[in-house]
């Protein structure tokens, strides 16, 4: 089966994964840093991000290449909070770098509402260019949707600028709330996931016509299983290889 996807206009998109880390807010980015330790300022976000997405410090460092011991000096301000630091933790995190600082300093740093032929994702605004498909989705019991036919297409978020085969479809489910709602837009990259990405699953034909899918957090691989999480109920899963057509990666998503 070949995904692509996209939907219709919304005002929030959230930048979900890695991909996508040309944003504005680091286009010309120096080792300049901001350090939650200067002019009494209060510590940065980034545990507070990472617990709502519940993504340890061990996780996260091999999300973006480095240590837990580094991760943890970042958030507590012992490290230097450089932008390439806070671009790498934002991807990973799936939020803007802005979003890394206090209140009072995101406050200064905020876009201007989009207009209506733009796309928002990670605290910066892209005109639409071209699009790409968004399919439709139903649920099929177990955890799993169904994903069908195109329904439509959505402009094409700067994640998956460059991207062949990139599309988007909708949560159908609650297996992945609070981080992904049922109803959510997602964007995804037919590209596999690293540890600790949100991940579109496909599954292999059951032999009935459907197309079965699962969303899910990707953990690791071993010999048979993919190891995989899920956060209602909140349990890690063995995923049988034989079970699994494809591993695509959400980049990002669109809330309405």
């Amino acid at each position: 089966m070949s995904l692509q996807a996209h939907v219709g206009k919304s005002n929030t998109n959230l930048e979900l994964s890695q991909a996508g880390s040309n944003n504005a807010l680091l286009e010309n980015s120096t080792d300049q840093a901001w350090n939650p330790r200067m002019a009494g300022a209060p510590p940065n976000r980034i545990g507070e991000l990472r617990a709502q997405r519940r993504i340890s410090q061990q996780d996260l460092a091999e999300q973006i290449g480095t240590s837990n011991q580094q991760i943890s000096r970042l958030e507590t301000g012992k490290g230097n909070l450089t932008q390439e630091w806070m671009r790498k933790i934002a991807d990973a995190l799936g939020v803007s770098p802005a979003d890394l600082l206090p209140e009072e300093e995101r406050a200064s740093s905020k876009p201007p509402p989009p207009a209506n032929d733009e796309v928002r994702f990670a605290g910066t605004y892209m005109p639409s260019q071209d699009s790409i498909p968004v399919y439709a989705s139903a649920e099929a019991g177990l955890g799993e949707m169904s994903i069908g036919e195109q329904i439509g297409t959505i402009p094409r978020p700067p994640p998956l600028e460059g991207v062949t085969g990139g599309y988007a479809v909708h949560i159908v489910g609650d297996s992945m709330e609070p981080v992904l709602e049922q109803g959510t837009l997602v964007w995804v990259s037919p590209t596999p996931p690293r540890s600790g990405q949100l991940c579109i699953i496909q599954l292999k034909d059951h032999g009935d016509g459907e197309h079965r899918a699962m969303v899910k957090r990707y953990r690791r691989s071993r010999a048979d299983f993919y190891v995989v999480l899920q956060y209602n109920p909140e349990s890690e899963i063995d995923l049988e290889k034989r079970r699994v057509d494809k591993l695509h990666k959400i980049v990002g998503a669109t809330f309405e």
